[in-house]
């Protein structure tokens, strides 16, 4: 089976069409999120040909373990100013 990640379906599939962003007052994202995922998927697919949806999760928990480290030792003043850590 085939685990490797691929675009949202960001419309319900319905016979009726829902509302547009517009008439809903709302900012449309759709185009965007979809332009995105059409030049993403070709780069995932070529750079990690192997990964799945496992290993996608895993590598988004890592960046956000990195990240949240980041955050905390500057947050407790560690390894460097607030200046330093802002430039």
């Amino acid at each position: 089976m085939d685990m490797r990640p691929r675009q949202l379906a960001l419309t319900p599939a319905s016979s009726a069409s829902p509302p547009t962003c517009q008439e809903e007052g709302l900012v449309c994202v759709d185009d965007e999120i979809r332009e995105l995922q059409d030049q993403i998927t070709p780069w995932t697919d070529r750079n990690f040909p192997q990964d799945t949806r496992v290993s996608a999760a895993l590598g988004l928990a890592e960046e956000t373990g990195e990240l949240a480290r980041a955050a905390l030792k500057q947050w407790q003043g560690l390894r460097g100013t607030t200046e330093e850590w802002n430039a």
